[in-house]
């Protein structure tokens, strides 16, 4: 939970002295205790609230679905998307390497990847000139993994002698 607070907090330096209001789509429903995005754009909107700026915030697909909220974002009818990681990495593929399973260690090590390595400062370079930036990422779930039937799969060494198959979508 500090480690949200601190991300929010940070936030509200960045952001312009002479905005006054905030529109955030939601990527879920408005549950604190169940829903890690929530609480985190939650505190966010309250510390706004605190310092007198109006906010707004839309329940999830209200203004439209990923594509249509990304959009909104770019074109500046809305302020915040709560969105995918995969949406910005559409922009910049490199980002895609952070899906890759056993990337990060721990929740500590992935917490000080994204605060103290300039990631986010590297690929927001790069996606200003889409009209997006990624204020956080905000860990919600486990780490990516391979799942099979034979045994467990802990480290990369461990899928010695699986067969893999991958799944190819083609649109």
């Amino acid at each position: 939970m500090k480690k949200v607070l601190v991300l929010a907090s940070a936030l509200l330096t960045a952001l312009s002295a002479n905005a006054s209001s905030v529109s955030v789509a939601l990527d879920t429903a408005p549950d604190r205790e169940n829903s890690g995005t929530y609480r985190y754009v939650d505190n966010l909107l309250q510390s706004l609230n605190d310092k007198g700026w109006q906010t707004e915030s839309y329940p999830r697909n209200s203004v439209g679905d990923e594509s249509t909220r990304l959009n909104k974002v770019r074109a500046g009818t809305l302020d915040i998307s709560m969105s995918q990681y995969s949406s910005a990495a559409q922009f910049v593929p490199e980002m895609q390497v952070l899906q890759l399973p056993y990337t990060f260690i721990n929740t500590d090590h992935q917490y000080n990847f994204f605060v103290n390595s300039g990631y986010l400062d590297s690929i927001n370079r790069r996606l200003s000139s889409e009209g997006l930036r990624v204020l956080a990422v905000i860990p919600t779930g486990g780490f990516l993994g391979i799942f099979n039937n034979e045994y467990p799969v802990k480290t990369v060494a461990d899928m010695s002698g699986l067969r893999m198959r991958h799944w190819i979508r083609i649109s």
